[in-house]
């Protein structure tokens, strides 16, 4: 009966898409970006796509576990609390994003962009976009007292 319980636990996070995303500027060298996505989805091609406001950089993932490595590098951050608070506050429908400054995701940092006010070489998009969000946000980015998690996100699993 636990082994039913588990899988119909985990059918929540089978509908997870990520999706991260920026222009490339005629300004910008492509090396720079590529790094960042290896910094953000590790592992995961990165795509071109022309359109006519320029060419897009872009890769995506799906399922919960390429959102560990993103949880790894808020928590390292000690962003937790306001990576979950702009989720909340960026959710339309059934997706959020995130605005990211290219500069600072090249660092190795994450510095949090308006989706109105953003810098002229543009922001990278990290988006989610799943029918359960505020369950996947309480997984990448958990309740926080005092800076450390109110519970472990792995809990969510069991």
């Amino acid at each position: 009966m636990q082994s039913s319980n588990n899988q119909s636990n985990l059918k929540w996070f089978e509908d997870i898409i990520i999706v991260v995303e920026t222009r490339l500027n005629p300004t910008e060298e492509k090396q720079k970006l590529l790094d960042i996505f290896t910094f953000l989805l590790p592992g995961k091609e990165v795509l071109e796509d022309e359109r006519k406001d320029g060419l897009y950089l872009y890769a995506t993932a799906e399922g919960l576990h390429p959102l560990d490595h993103f949880r790894s590098i808020i928590e390292r951050l000690f962003l937790l609390d306001t990576t979950r608070q702009v989720f909340f506050h960026s959710i339309l429908g059934n997706k959020t994003t995130l605005y990211l400054s290219k500069n600072a995701a090249s660092m190795g940092r994450f510095s949090f962009l308006e989706r109105d006010n953003q810098p002229p070489l543009g922001a990278i998009y990290f988006t989610l976009i799943s029918g359960n969000l505020e369950q996947v946000i309480d997984y990448v980015a958990p309740r926080t007292v005092n800076g450390e998690p109110v519970f472990s996100p792995d809990t969510l699993l069991e």
